[in-house]
């Protein structure tokens, strides 16, 4: 796969989600010492953050300077746990920025605050890197379920393989609404949420105003 040519959800499931997670795997089994760990994740982060001073408008989308467009509601991506579920949930940004859609990322420790700065999101993603990400990525869900009962929680377990069915049932008894393992199947999971939240919003503006 080309980097240039190819969209970012396909080189991040081809390319760079797979290259971190063998990373952290080697990591683990200790072959591979933790400086060349960080210098992995930090020269894949550098390549992140000029792909999203790109991609990003010069006007923020949120925050007090700037509100969601009622008809493109926005995803919330909660990293798990560590540095390299941190970049993942800064691919995902930048994945879903190229389709045009609102994307805010905050911290795992920061999910019991929502809905926060006025921002209430038409789903949340909850980024996890295996090996070690259903722990984390329960305590995300258990965080955000506090305050949002009936936002979307969508877990991705990315590059995840072999049997899933435990994970997704303690991720599920966590308050998880669906399991992904790609961004691609994410993405499609999420098109359809936004585009109907957007819808739902459209049609209160449009009654409030009438």
């Amino acid at each position: 796969i080309e980097l240039s040519r190819s969209s970012i959800i396909d080189v991040c499931d081809a390319v760079i989600v797979p290259a971190i997670l063998r990373a952290e795997e080697d990591h683990d089994r200790g072959t591979l010492t933790d400086e060349k760990r960080q210098r992995i994740l930090e020269h894949i982060n550098e390549w992140v953050d000029e792909r999203l001073e790109m991609m990003k408008p010069s006007k923020p989308l949120f925050g007090p300077l700037a509100e969601p467009p009622v008809d493109q509601p926005g995803i919330l991506c909660v990293p798990a746990s560590d540095r390299a579920d941190e970049i993942i949930a800064k691919l995902f940004e930048a994945a879903f920025i190229e389709r045009k859609v609102s994307v805010r990322i905050i911290g795992p420790r920061d999910a019991i605050l929502l809905p926060c700065d006025g921002f209430t999101p038409s789903a949340v993603v909850v980024s996890a890197l295996p090996p070690e990400a259903v722990t984390a990525a329960r305590a995300v869900c258990k965080r955000v379920r506090v305050n949002e009962h009936e936002v979307p929680v969508i877990v991705g377990l990315w590059s995840a393989a072999g049997e899933l069915d435990r994970a997704r049932q303690r991720l599920a008894a966590a308050g998880a609404t669906r399991t992904v393992i790609s961004f691609a199947e994410c993405f499609a999971l999420l098109e359809s949420s936004v585009r109907a939240v957007g819808r739902r919003r459209s049609a209160s503006s449009g009654r409030s105003g009438s």
